[in-house]
């Protein structure tokens, strides 16, 4: 599922890197870095080869998060997109929601945080639209300050009532409609957003997942998978004990904790392409622990991840959305790092910073990688957490050409 985000993180093992790029005089010439091992491309909870059709479309798969990225919104820092939508492999799963007369119409559900206060949520329901949500649906398109067209076979409204959300005056809903499928959005501007922004994103917004459907089909097409991807390599292969105790010193007892996610099966994402796979995502934590503190609290982890997308020219357009004059790019660091610039002999990179974290986000060949260093314990300056990532994101780029 997705766990995203906004910006992930990818770390590779790299002691001699590190101790090299903070003592000077000679370097000794690196060993060479044994091949990452491959993960076999398996989509998500399916065990099928391929994705197919599936019978509950995944709304996260449906929503533009990319484009709404392009569009100058920010992903929250404090908060991760929910996936509501019920696991195929789960007997035990629920739909989303209730629909009309207690009658479960719930399919799958996804919500984006964005930065102060701002949200997407999308829905996708199979009520029976030959009922009671036919008629609500119709009266809300009667309303005078509703507009409602047709668009790729869909009835799209959008509600152009400044309280028509929550009695949010910054919230814009729309629905459409498609034989039994009812697909509701809703965009929450960040406060400050002049509402004409937010109703021209909430409307190109539906436009893109009108043309993302499936028209012969009652589901989207959330993804067929295309063969250019091949293999993946397993980022927790790039992390070690040692990497840490390299950049975090030696906290209390030393006590290392690994915690690793998605290494197998790898995740598939659906973005804005049209119902098609944009790229593969996999991702691996490590942390350090002090054991005698309360409630073992960790002193500092590093995070690595890596989208694979079809060629280069993909994984270069996807840096360039984190180049957006509105994003956190360079604010802990001073000014952005232009693109094109590099990592020593290595590809062009993005660095930035929140609140107790740090990264940097390169692209090499056809990878776009994050490597984040996370402390909780303000070990280390700014510049001192971007002075160790940086030997780690070079050591990575190489391993990855």
């Amino acid at each position: 599922m997705v766990s995203l985000v906004a910006v992930v993180v990818l770390v590779v093992g790299a002691i001699a890197a590190v101790v090299a790029f903070n003592v000077g005089g000679e370097e000794a010439a690196p060993a060479a870095a044994p091949p990452l091992t491959e993960l076999p491309i398996k989509p998500g909870n399916d065990p099928a080869p391929t994705y197919g059709e599936v019978a509950a479309p995944n709304a996260c798969a449906l929503i533009p998060v990319d484009f709404l990225l392009s569009r100058g919104w920010v992903l929250s820092r404090n908060e991760q997109i929910f996936d509501r939508s019920p696991d195929p492999d789960d007997p035990t799963s629920q739909p989303v929601e209730q629909g009309v007369g207690g009658v479960v119409t719930g399919v799958s559900g996804c919500e984006v945080p964005f930065d102060a206060y701002g949200k997407a949520t999308l829905n996708v329901l199979s009520p029976p639209l030959d009922g009671a949500t036919r008629t609500e649906s119709t009266a809300r398109m009667a309303r005078e300050d509703s507009d409602a067209h047709q668009e790729n076979g869909f009835e799209v409204l959008i509600e152009n009532d400044p309280e028509s959300v929550a009695d949010r005056p910054n919230g814009v809903y729309g629905h459409l409609v498609k034989g039994s499928m009812l697909v509701e959005f809703t965009l929450v501007s960040p406060d400050g957003t002049p509402r004409d922004r937010a109703l021209d994103t909430a409307k190109q917004a539906l436009s893109r997942i009108t043309s993302s459907w499936d028209s012969t089909s009652k589901s989207p097409s959330v993804a067929t998978y295309p063969q250019p991807y091949g293999k993946v390599p397993d980022p927790c292969e790039t992390i070690s004990a040692q990497d840490l105790m390299s950049l975090f010193g030696q906290p209390g007892s030393g006590m290392i904790e690994q915690r690793q996610w998605d290494t197998s099966p790898t995740e598939l994402f659906s973005m804005d392409t049209g119902g098609k796979v944009e790229y593969v995502e996999d991702r691996c934590t490590q942390g350090t622990l002090e054991p005698e503190a309360e409630w073992n609290r960790p002193t500092g982890s590093i995070d690595v991840t890596v989208r694979t997308f079809p060629g280069a020219a993909k994984a270069a357009e996807s840096l360039q959305l984190y180049a957006s004059p509105n994003s956190e790019v360079g604010r802990a660091f001073g000014p952005a790092t232009p693109l094109g610039t590099s990592i020593g002999d290595g590809p062009a990179h993005i660095s930035y910073a929140f609140a107790q974290e740090r990264v940097i986000l390169f692209q090499t060949g056809r990878y776009l990688v994050a490597v984040t260093a996370r402390e909780n314990t303000a070990l280390f300056s700014d510049e001192a957490l971007r002075t160790r990532l940086t030997p780690i994101a070079q050591q990575l780029s190489d391993r990855l050409r």
